[in-house]
């Protein structure tokens, strides 16, 4: 699995570690989105050095991959860095770019404009190709468009985050809007929102006919499948606030994180779901939910708000807990990722 632990103010360590700690692989990732300029990929783990791409596997080696694309914008060096988000395909020979051209406030700007640039893994930023400007109010809305996951259904696209402001135990980029880029037909399709309250939207990365979940309310979660939809209460009723919902890689199980009291002084729980039956199998206290691994196994990290914690693995009946790393797990190799994490 993947871990991410912040050595300083401006890089973060980022590592390959085994089910018994062993560390593989770490390299220091200067910069991004809250320092999260990386993407948990098939093989490797790619990140921004820059604007050079870099990546490193179970080797150790680390190798440069490509160049961001270099576009005249009018955003600051603070907001270029921070909204250039990246994702690779998953034979991992294209590289996706969402560029933020304009954004509002920045140097005058009045409305938000960016684009999305593709490349060839092992090109140079003369070999990118612009393939979606996103710069008018009509089919999109001019939004600062941000890849972060990209599978064989097309390329998962998450909107900045409009007037969002402070702290909270599940901030993440996908909480705010979704789309999906096909990069055949160059077309931006938007993912419904099918409640006014917002929440998590169904993931655009699973494989069609598989398990689709989306928040309802603030009390339940909306199963979609081929078989027809099954509503899930959310416990602990009292929480403040719920958190990463995912299933596992053939639907079996999903899991939701709750946070339990005020912000400063609570608890993380993690509700682990049998989708055949809709029983809940375990309540993990001190845990939240990250990545499922494709044996049904969760990986997760522990209660250290406002930061993640140290990530620990579940027992495949979801009973007892092995610690992995002092780091939080942030993917694995070959897991595709399920949000651009905030903090």
């Amino acid at each position: 699995m993947v871990t991410a632990g912040r050595n300083s103010a401006t890089a973060v360590q980022l590592s390959l570690v085994g089910e018994n700690g062993s560390v593989a692989a770490t390299v220091e990732d200067p910069g991004g989105v809250d320092g999260h300029a990386y993407y948990v990929g098939t093989d490797d783990v790619y990140f921004l050095d820059g604007t050079t791409v870099k990546a490193f596997g179970r080797s150790g080696i680390v190798s440069t991959v490509g160049q961001v694309p270099q576009v005249k914008t009018s955003v600051t060096a603070a907001d270029l860095q921070g909204y250039t988000t990246f994702a690779v395909s998953p034979d991992q020979t294209t590289l996706v770019f969402g560029i933020p051209v304009a954004m509002t406030f920045d140097n005058g700007a009045t409305a938000d404009h960016s684009q999305l640039w593709t490349e060839p893994t092992g090109g140079t930023a003369a070999d990118a190709t612009m393939v979606y400007d996103d710069a008018n109010n009509i089919d999109n809305g001019g939004e600062v468009l941000m890849p972060f996951a990209w599978s064989t259904t097309g390329i998962s696209v998450s909107e900045m985050c409009k007037g969002l402001g402070g702290v909270g135990p599940f901030l993440e980029w996908t909480g705010c809007a979704q789309a999906t880029f096909n990069p055949s037909t160059r077309a931006l399709t938007q993912v419904p929102i099918n409640n006014t309250w917002g929440g998590y939207l169904c993931p655009v990365t699973v494989v069609p006919g598989s398990v689709c979940v989306t928040l309802v309310g603030s009390s339940s979660l909306k199963v979609v499948r081929s078989s027809g939809n099954e509503t899930i209460a959310l416990y602990p009723a009292n929480a403040a606030a719920y958190g990463p919902v995912s299933v596992s890689g053939y639907g079996r199980y999903l899991a939701y994180g709750a946070y339990v009291g005020t912000f400063d002084s609570g608890y993380y729980v993690t509700t682990v779901v049998d989708l055949g039956n809709k029983q809940t199998v375990s309540t993990v206290r001190n845990f939240a939910p990250e990545v499922w691994l494709p044996d049904d196994r969760l990986v997760g990290w522990n209660n250290d708000y406002p930061e993640k914690g140290a990530t620990w693995l579940l027992s495949p009946a979801f009973t007892s807990r092995t610690n992995i790393s002092p780091a939080p797990a942030v993917g694995a190799l070959g897991v595709l990722p399920q949000h651009i994490p905030l903090a």
